[in-house]
């Protein structure tokens, strides 16, 4: 199965030309392309569109393969009805308007208790984000009640059951891409290819590292790799720690060690490193969401952007149908 990133814009009415869209992204990760997304990316479309107040309108929906580079498939919102499945450009509620552009409320997009994506749920009612006021008798609390508006409470269970493959089975449809952490190896020694001027290589005991599938097999050039708890006291720059590119890769000992050198790690001393640490390879999965939970509204919204490039910048501009 490909894994099609699809990325959901909307904007609210009326704001000019350099307005902050709303933007969200989650995968399709039960597709065999792009164009086989298309439905139920336009289905969970409609469905959060429905979560949205009056003055927010659907722009359009990005479908791309994430192994085809350069390519995607670009939906816009219905201008004509004719039995086809088609976006959605309002809510079907029109009586109540959006909140403050950067009001929105925290959702937690749980893969397992311990794995999860953060998602801010912005451009919803005005109604349910609730101001606290500790002077009013009883006090308020502040935090989103979506059971102030049962319409909007009906539509979100909706929206949430979709997204959290409630009835998939063992074929989920959405999730996200995370690192996945793989079991670290010990480091053996550290050392320069020529002393104090040239690149770190470190060395492991056999077996290479291995990489999961996909791609499989075990490291090879190019690949990224983190180094874990490696310490050089006396060094100005500090130990290697951090996520590094592999240069080269060496069988020494008729294969009962591996030496793999890392790129722009000219400035580190081998000989300052006093514990090697661990090292093991960067993966990124792509896991099924399935659960949704409501952690608290904030002031913040992930995802806004300006929709033309800021001063000067020769960075290309944004255009959206």
């Amino acid at each position: 199965m490909a894994n099609i990133r699809t990325t959901f814009i909307w904007r609210p009415v009326g704001t000019g030309p350099k307005s902050y869209d709303i933007t969200e992204t989650h995968w399709h990760i039960a597709a065999g392309n792009a164009l086989g997304a298309v439905d139920e990316a336009v289905r969970l479309a409609n469905l959060r569109t429905n979560l949205m107040g009056r003055n927010v309108e659907m722009v359009s929906v990005r479908l791309s393969d994430d192994a085809v580079l350069r390519d995607s498939i670009l939906v816009l919102p219905a201008t004509a009805t004719d039995g086809d499945t088609r976006l959605k450009t309002f809510s079907t509620d029109k009586d109540l308007r959006a909140d403050q552009p950067n009001s929105a409320v925290l959702l937690r997009l749980l893969n397992s208790p311990g794995i999860w994506k953060n998602m801010y749920l912005a451009g919803i009612p005005d109604d349910v984000i609730v101001t606290g006021d500790t002077t009013s008798v009883p006090p308020v609390a502040a935090g989103p009640n979506f059971d102030v508006n049962q319409p909007f409470r009906r539509r979100y269970n909706a929206w949430k059951a979709a997204i959290s493959n409630a009835g998939a089975g063992a074929n989920p449809i959405w999730g996200f891409r995370s690192r996945i952490f793989q079991p670290p190896r010990v480091i053996k020694d550290w050392s320069n290819a020529a002393p104090g001027v040239a690149r770190l290589q470190f060395t492991i005991d056999a077996p290479a590292i291995a990489r999961p599938a996909p791609p499989g097999g075990v490291v090879q050039v190019g690949d990224r790799v983190q180094i874990r708890l490696a310490s050089a006291p006396a060094s100005p720059i500090g130990p290697p720690r951090g996520i590094w590119i592999v240069q080269t890769i060496l069988s020494l000992g008729g294969g009962t060690e591996y030496q793999y050198t890392l790129r722009n790690t000219e400035a580190f001393d081998s000989a300052l490193v006093i514990n090697p640490g661990t090292v093991e390879y960067v993966h990124f999965g792509y896991l099924p969401y399935a659960d949704v939970q409501i952690r608290h509204q904030t002031t913040r919204k992930r995802g806004g952007r300006r929709t033309a490039a800021r001063g000067r910048s020769r960075r290309r501009r944004s255009t959206l149908a």
